[in-house]
């Protein structure tokens, strides 16, 4: 198991060498001073005050019933030993300064941001697909992808250089420090395996890591337009229908296309992954097309070995039914 997952963390998917991962500034002072530093105590009571209850605790067997009584006195030592300890609550002081600070994410993505859901993005797919049909006289087929191993093959050097021109330099040093340096152990009927140090990857579990992995992902659905999104598509949603041809949900995507456009979004759906180093999972994709769709769709037409016939999905025929009885 430990040799499984030492491959899957080992970066043979990425189209460069992750030698050079670590970005240094030598603009920025080291060490940091404590008035540069993001965590105030403020920031870590509110962090501790805001995570359940009753659930499992990490690797430091700590609960947060044992740590939330002792704030008075602890609070001020959390705020000089973060690095060494107590990741979660760290990183919930992080996660705002990091979402402020970061490039907007493209419109399509839902996944893990505030005062949005798995609900609200199937909502707008719906709608979409409706506002299609009854406005453009398109009737889509939707292409439902998923990505293989998607959080332990993230280049997290893509993730640091994209980030690096919008956040402060002791934050973005810091996230680095949290994610670069790392180790990995297996335990498996009561055996632990010896540890190894991930290549690629953002941290199953991390309150940041659903964030990261969006920054990771946020350049596909503007790669798979053909056209620039119109400003106005922001705010009418039959601009949007018309604009946009994919949501993405983290590692869950769906294509928006005519039939005879699919096949193209697809490749550039494989091109994109080529060239950031992550693979589709084509046993976890499927098609919902039309009954006069009766194309045959494949993931992957570069490399035959890769080849992968979609399964097919037809929709059930009883909306207009359902519609003339109301």
């Amino acid at each position: 198991m430990a040799q499984y997952f030492k491959h899957i963390f080992a970066s043979d998917l990425l189209p460069h060498s992750t030698d050079t991962i670590l970005i240094t500034n030598d603009s920025t002072p080291d060490p940091y001073d404590v008035a540069s530093c993001p965590i105030t105590i403020d920031s870590v009571n509110n962090a501790i005050a805001q995570p359940p209850r009753r659930k499992a605790p990490s690797v430091d067997h700590l609960t947060i019933e044992m740590i939330a009584p002792l704030t008075d006195n602890l609070t001020p030592i959390l705020v000089h030993l973060f690095q060494l300890c107590w990741r979660k609550i760290l990183e919930k002081c992080l996660y705002l300064d990091l979402v402020d600070q970061s490039p907007p994410l493209d419109i399509t993505q839902d996944g893990f941001r505030e005062a949005r859901g798995t609900i609200d993005q199937a909502l707008c797919l719906i709608e979409s697909c409706s506002i299609l049909r009854k406005r453009h006289r398109i009737n889509p087929t939707l292409a439902f992808l998923d990505i293989k191993s998607a959080y332990n093959t993230v280049d997290r050097s893509y993730i640091w250089r994209t980030l690096q021109p919008c956040l402060d330099s002791a934050l973005l040093d810091l996230l680095k420090n949290l994610f670069n340096e790392v180790q990995i152990e297996v335990i498996l009927d009561n055996a632990k395996s010896s540890r190894f140090s991930p290549k690629t990857g953002v941290l199953q579990g991390s309150i940041l890591s659903p964030f990261l992995y969006s920054i990771y992902i946020n350049q596909l659905p503007s790669f798979l337009r053909a056209h620039p999104l119109p400003h106005k598509a922001e705010n009418d949603p039959v601009d949007f229908a018309l604009s946009v041809n994919c949501l993405l949900y983290a590692d869950d995507v769906v294509l928006i296309a005519f039939s005879a456009q699919l096949p193209a979004i697809l490749q550039k759906c494989e091109e994109h992954s080529y060239q950031l180093g992550y693979r589709w999972n084509p046993v976890k994709c499927t098609i919902l097309a039309p009954p006069e769709d009766t194309q045959s769709y494949t993931l992957n037409p570069y490399t035959s070995r890769w080849l992968f016939p979609y399964s097919r999905t037809y929709p059930r025929q009883h909306q207009q039914s359902t519609e003339n009885n109301e």
